[in-house]
């Protein structure tokens, strides 16, 4: 109910505007309108969306020029111009495109209001002595102009103000950055006159080409980006999978790293107890422990079966020691449905340079050190290169 009443009212006085600025339009000037008008055709037909969060159209600077140099009542239609294109373009619904025409309408007035009120010229008079005034007034046009889109799509969507504030925040950057060229036009028009909306069009509407390509292979990129994450992810448990250490080994770069081998105890007596279901559980359980406890840059793979490797960039062999230390004391503390389910690990660690600078040799004596731990009876870790295994208190 108050969303209709909130589009009814727009509406209502974006008539009662229209009453009093449609008069003023120089129809003289029918040419350079034609002109805006098929320019915002144009533009507005090749809106992209920003962060999949707002349509964004170089349309927006062609009001300004539109305003500044014809007057609102010219300004008013071409916005609603703007709004009913933008409707059919996206599939809107008509009440969305009757508040998006009364919106843009009631901010035209606005702006031009204020325009005048801080002594800009109307005109082709317009020059840089009134950059104050229009980019002024162009501030408050974009600050309407959301103010109107927020509080209705708030209303709409049953969302807080605030949170739906926050969204268009994040890409208002963008609405400046037109404005900023909706200024340039309408100076490079107050000074060129036909020939100036004609050269400077054609540069907008080449740039929103190039403004949509862009979109376009960032999505894409994006797109590949994720797929290729996917590939190296394990369904299961969401760590990184045995490709993406096969990838790791394949880098020629070597750096300080150290790895840890992590093995869980007995598991097939655990999964021949309680099932192959709570097998799985109980590796998912380690993979995010294991995530909780490490650093953002550091990796966990899951090696195979019930065997992970954890890489730590940057980190000495004591200090994969601590963390392999935390892990142990932290799985202690995870709860299982039944009392009689636990788990513990053995863990092997080697660190590169100190044992060795060969990234696969280091693997393997990660994997050693793993086996020695076993050896010296489970739920344990043990360092390569150290005779001393310790145990998991």
């Amino acid at each position: 109910m108050l969303y209709n009443s909130a589009i009814a009212l727009s509406v209502a006085c974006a008539g009662a505007a229209a009453v009093r600025y449609l008069p003023t339009i120089p129809w003289d000037s029918w040419p350079q309108l034609a002109l805006f008008s098929a320019l915002t055709i144009y533009l507005h037909a090749r809106t992209v969306k920003v962060e999949n969060r707002m349509n964004y159209s170089l349309g927006t600077a062609v009001f300004f020029p539109v305003l500044y140099i014809y007057g609102v009542g010219a300004a008013m239609i071409v916005t609603t111009l703007a709004a009913v294109v933008d409707s059919v373009a996206h599939k809107k619904t008509v009440d969305r495109m009757l508040f998006n025409a009364a919106q843009l309408s009631l901010s035209a007035v606005v702006c031009g209001t204020v325009y005048g009120r801080l002594g800009g010229t109307f005109g082709y008079a317009v020059s840089l002595a009134d950059i104050w005034p229009l980019l002024i007034a162009g501030f408050v046009y974009i600050v309407i102009n959301v103010s109107l889109v927020v509080s209705l799509s708030a209303m709409a969507l049953g969302r807080a103000v605030r949170s739906r504030l926050r969204g268009l925040l994040r890409t208002m950057d963008k609405d400046f950055s037109a404005g900023f060229w909706g200024v340039v036009f309408t100076l490079f028009v107050a000074e060129y006159s036909t020939w100036g909306i004609i050269l400077l069009g054609m540069v907008f509407a080449q740039f929103s080409r190039f403004i949509e390509m862009g979109v376009k292979m960032s999505v894409e990129r994006g797109m590949r980006q994720e797929l290729e994450r996917e590939l190296l992810i394990d369904f299961k448990t969401g760590v990184y999978n045995f490709r993406y250490l096969t990838e790791w080994l394949a880098d020629p770069a070597v750096d300080p790293t150290a790895v840890l081998f992590i093995d869980i105890d007995d598991f097939k007596a655990f999964n021949d107890r309680h099932g192959h279901a709570a097998g799985d559980e109980a590796l998912i359980t380690l993979a995010n422990l294991i995530k909780s406890v490490i650093r953002a840059d550091d990796a966990v793979i899951r090696y195979g079966g019930e065997e992970f490797v954890v890489l730590l960039p940057n980190m000495t062999r004591a200090g994969a020691k601590r963390v392999a230390r935390r892990i142990q004391t932290s799985l202690k503390n995870v709860r299982f449905p039944r009392r009689d389910q636990s788990l513990t690990v053995s863990i092997g660690i080697a660190a590169c340079p100190e044992d060795t600078k060969d990234k696969h040799h280091l693997l393997g004596l990660a994997d050693q050190a793993m086996y020695e731990a076993k050896r010296s009876g489970k739920d344990c870790c043990h360092s390569w290169g150290e005779s001393a295994v310790v145990h998991s208190v």
